[in-house]
């Protein structure tokens, strides 16, 4: 499983990131840049955007609204995650 899981995914370095960034390597980059992290949990079926008091604040709002996920949306879901998790 884990050479399949190698020969789809690929992982490349940006100059303007410390991180990196994985995509599917069927689709190439950036086409298939794949979400990680706080922003892939956010949208899962049973994530923190579900919740519905978070769903009411403007912040998500923005989230959810916007057609294109952006710089700002990690600190967004960072946010959101945060709260959701002290709660």
């Amino acid at each position: 499983m884990k050479d399949e899981f190698e020969e789809k995914i690929a992982e490349m370095r940006v100059d303007w990131s410390l991180s990196k960034i994985p995509y599917l390597e069927q689709l190439g980059f950036p086409e298939g840049i794949m979400l990680v992290g706080p922003l892939a949990r956010s949208f899962l079926e049973n994530g923190f955007l579900s919740d519905p008091e978070i769903r009411q604040f403007d912040i998500s709002k923005t989230l959810l609204d916007s057609p294109v996920i952006t710089l700002e949306s990690y600190d967004v879901c960072r946010l959101l995650e945060i709260y959701w998790a002290a709660n």
